[in-house]
């Protein structure tokens, strides 16, 4: 598999770069197949790659989401002929500038990995050593269970506390354009005590049947506890992908450490499940959305070129995103860090009341995508965030702090025998690992009320079991 990843992606790269070269009619992708070029050379001088993808979760996401975003992406894009059937079609100076801001924005992230990062935060003297860690379980659990109990009674006693979680099997009955919010008193911290719940009652029932398997029927234990966690993933909040498969690589991630001896058979059911996930829930999201997509196209080579560009931040998504700054400059001016801060927090909670998600950049970026939809469900890409808050020359600053945040996540994970702390890092590390994919201000969310929330909770379990 090294031998694959160091030589025949690097391969892969040069003939995409090649065809797209000789292949390319758009006046603004004059430049495009430097993308898949620039690559390919990361991928030839990386020499750690495989071995840091199988045992660093971030990292492994971040390079799978890079694949597609500098290769198959710019391959599909360039064979649709750089078709646009979604929403408004940017300028050819928009486009100039967007592949010279990508460009910019990928030499830029994989130099300060590779030189930085890589060397600080993964050592591959810690892998080859065959460490293997054991998992410290969960011992005393009171405060965990006050949070399921607490949680349960929020659901109980205020119904519409999950007005905007549906099972998965009743996705045909909703309005999936539509993006269901909470409005009653104390909505933000009703949800994140019912997600803490559901987190906790995961892992004390993973923690349960580890005990109990220890007395036999070890297999057994695990499918039971493998069922949990896709029954866990099939409450689906707002047809949220990755708030199903974030939770469910995590979860698996500690039955592989847990289950030493049964790697193999957790990886093959769980990998079969997470694709029949990500391939299902992506279709119908796409296809039930109005995004003035032309329906007859759902066949063709154009559709899955614009499909791919709005899932892995493409070329379009960039320039939208610089067809859009004038909207912005309009309404922030030169006040830039009120644009952050409405930005970043605007799920928070606690914060969210101090910010105005009228003005927010995703809903600005979506008025000029969309112009004749109601659709705000497409997201800017990092780059671009990065560009309206600290202009052109330092706009990667801000996908590199999710880099950074990944890297050193995966250096905890490996640091933390604690089965709560082991989670909550990984649940960090995978989600900042989709920066290719996943909106800044979404990942902050996601690090704040959730992964911060579970760190603080198991300190707390902690302190209050130690005085005692």
């Amino acid at each position: 598999m090294k031998f694959f990843i160091n030589n025949i992606l690097f391969l892969l790269g040069i003939i995409i770069s090649g065809y797209i070269l000789f292949n390319s009619t758009h006046k603004g992708y004059t430049n495009y197949y430097l993308v898949p070029l620039i690559f390919a050379i990361y991928v030839k001088l990386d020499k750690g790659i495989y071995i840091r993808a199988m045992n660093n979760v971030g990292f492994a996401m971040f390079f799978i989401s890079s694949c597609f975003r500098f290769y198959i992406v710019p391959f599909i894009t360039c064979a649709s002929k750089y078709a646009v059937i979604l929403g408004m079609t940017p300028t050819i100076q928009d486009y100039k500038e967007a592949v010279n801001l990508a460009i910019y924005e990928e030499i830029t992230i994989l130099f300060i990995f590779y030189t930085i990062l890589r060397k600080k935060f993964y050592k591959t003297e810690y892998y080859l050593s065959n460490q293997v860690q054991k998992i410290e379980l969960i011992k005393s659990h009171k405060l965990f269970t006050f949070i399921i109990v607490t949680s349960l009674l929020i659901i109980l006693l205020i119904p519409q506390s999950i007005s905007n979680i549906n099972f998965i099997t009743n996705l045909r009955n909703i309005n999936l354009a539509e993006t269901i919010v909470l409005n009653f008193p104390l909505a933000g911290l009703c949800t994140a005590i019912i997600n803490l719940g559901r987190f906790f009652t995961i892992l004390l029932l993973i923690n349960y049947f580890y005990k109990k398997s220890k007395q036999g029927h070890t297999l057994f234990y695990i499918i039971i506890s493998i069922c949990i966690i896709l029954l866990n993933a099939s409450f689906v909040t707002n047809l949220s992908r990755f708030g199903m498969i974030v939770p469910i690589i995590s979860f698996t991630y500690l039955l592989l450490k847990i289950y030493d001896n049964y790697k193999t058979k957790i990886i093959k059911i769980m990998i079969l499940c997470t694709t029949m996930i990500i391939i299902g829930m992506s279709a119908i999201k796409f296809f039930s959305e109005d995004r003035n997509t032309n329906a007859n196209a759902s066949n063709e080579v154009t559709f899955w070129g614009e499909t791919l560009q709005t899932y892995f931040m493409g070329i379009k998504e960039i320039a939208v995103g610089i067809h859009a700054k004038n909207r912005i400059d309009g309404i922030y001016e030169n006040n830039k860090i009120a644009l952050f801060f409405n930005d970043s927090f605007q799920n928070i909670l606690g914060i969210s009341n101090l910010t105005t998600p009228q003005l927010n950049t995703t809903r600005l970026y979506n008025y000029t995508y969309f112009p004749n939809s109601r659709s705000i469900s497409q997201i800017p890409p990092n780059i671009i965030n990065g560009l309206y808050y600290f202009g052109w020359y330092l706009a990667p600053l801000y996908i590199l702090l999710f880099i950074y945040m990944f890297s050193y996540l995966d250096y905890k994970v490996h640091r933390n025998s604690n089965i709560v702390l082991k989670f909550a890092f990984l649940y960090g590390a995978l989600y900042c690992g989709l920066c290719m994919m996943i909106n800044g201000a979404m990942l902050i969310s996601f690090l704040i009320n959730e992964m911060l929330a579970i760190i603080i909770c198991f300190k707390l379990n902690k302190t209050n079991t130690n005085r005692k």
